[in-house]
């Protein structure tokens, strides 16, 4: 008996077989986020082989920056970093206000290690945004020896509220010349914040849903900024 071969695939098919995979793939990744973070990354690697691209494939990260270049991702509402073997720093003759691109959402967590050189400290926005004349809605955590407190205050058109939420650091603390680990938990309406690796301020409000994550220095002062990255919840 005699049997008909069974016909080759073109190379033109191969390629639609290829891309067919390609965009089921590519479908179903924002069900894959609700999976193992080890899936998750395994799936971004096979995306990248398949399309030729390079992404961050660890699991959950939404933005990260190594300040290895500026303006780089930020933009820059007030002032600038400069940017180098130290990270991103902040020049002392202008104060420093700046958003990081593609980092609007609604809960994050963002982690920095930061250092304060000199001045009255530095902050941190989160669920900020940028109104028509330039100005921040939103909040930050900063680090404020000029206060003597960690605090956290809203921002309504470019104007800073008093705090909402505050505390003072042990007796003693180090201010300057020492980095710290940096992390704000956004959540709901309620934010904390961690340093070096310990809570120490939490604070609540409900009045912005989602925004982008920033920097803040102020004149006079210095503050280096390094690593810093925002995660899913």
């Amino acid at each position: 008996m005699l049997h008909n071969p069974r016909p080759r695939q073109s190379g033109a098919e191969t390629l639609e077989f290829i891309v067919v995979v390609f965009l089921l793939v590519v479908a179903v990744i924002p069900a894959l986020y609700m999976l193992a973070p080890s899936l998750q990354k395994a799936v971004c690697n096979i995306v990248d082989s398949l399309s030729g691209t390079t992404s961050d494939c660890s699991a959950g990260i939404i933005f990260n920056d190594d300040f290895s270049q500026c303006p780089g991702k930020w933009a820059n509402l007030m002032g600038s970093l400069s940017c180098g073997a130290n990270g991103g720093c902040s020049a002392a003759d202008k104060p420093t206000q700046t958003l990081g691109d593609g980092t609007d959402g609604e809960d994050y967590t963002i982690n920095t290690k930061a250092q304060l050189n000199k001045g009255n400290g530095y902050g941190v926005f989160f669920r900020a945004n940028e109104n028509p004349k330039g100005k921040i809605n939103g909040y930050s955590f900063q680090y404020d020896p000029g206060l003597g407190q960690f605090v956290m205050r809203k921002w309504t058109n470019g104007a800073e509220s008093a705090p909402f939420a505050a505390v003072k650091p042990p007796a003693g603390y180090q201010w300057t010349g020492v980095p710290r680990d940096i992390q704000v938990v956004v959540k709901g309406d309620t934010f904390t914040v961690f340093i070096d690796g310990k809570q120490v301020l939490q604070g609540k409000d409900d009045t912005y849903k989602s925004g982008k994550v920033g920097l803040r220095t102020w004149y006079g002062g210095e503050a280096c900024f390094k690593n810093i990255s925002v995660t899913k919840p």
